[in-house]
């Protein structure tokens, strides 16, 4: 034991380490350096299947039934193309989609209002809103991604 009770250093390793002769030290060394010439091109290989197969992951989106989307390009800003439902191909880091949900969605407006006879009706307007899927650019464009809040009045 060590002075504050703690185990000293050749109690904490295993047997096998703490006598490790310098000549067994060298033939690990030249163990490791034999594996690292000889594994070179694998990792090199590894390397380059593992960057293009997560670059060909990247490459690749999926757009979901009842949405659309339109792409967002670094260079040239939104895009004019709608893409339907499926996979789709963009490049990565230049491009990235904006998906839109464009399933008919229920609004209520609820509105409390005067009659003739002077009482307080309550009325209630439920409306199916969804998108003009040929204007989804200009509709992002002008009102941004939360269109539906800013065209439709709170609830």
């Amino acid at each position: 034991m060590g002075a504050q009770g703690a185990p000293s250093r050749s109690a904490r390793l295993p047997a096998s380490l703490s006598a490790a002769s310098p000549l067994a030290m060298e033939s690990l060394a030249k163990a490791l350096a034999n594996a690292a010439k000889a594994g070179g091109p694998v990792l090199v290989g590894g390397a380059t299947l593992l960057g293009g197969a997560t670059f060909i992951q990247s490459s690749i989106y999926a757009v979901d039934a009842g949405h659309l989307a339109i792409k967002y390009n670094r260079l040239t800003g939104v895009g004019s193309d709608v893409y339907r439902e499926g996979i789709h191909f963009r490049l990565p880091w230049f491009e990235r989609p904006i998906i839109f949900d464009v399933r008919v969605r229920p609004h209520t407006i609820n509105s409390l209002t005067g009659s003739r006879d002077l009482q307080m009706v309550n009325i209630s307007v439920r409306s199916l809103c969804k998108p003009d899927s040929t204007r989804l650019p200009e509709i992002y464009r002008n009102l941004g991604p939360d269109y539906y809040e800013k065209v439709l009045p709170p609830s």
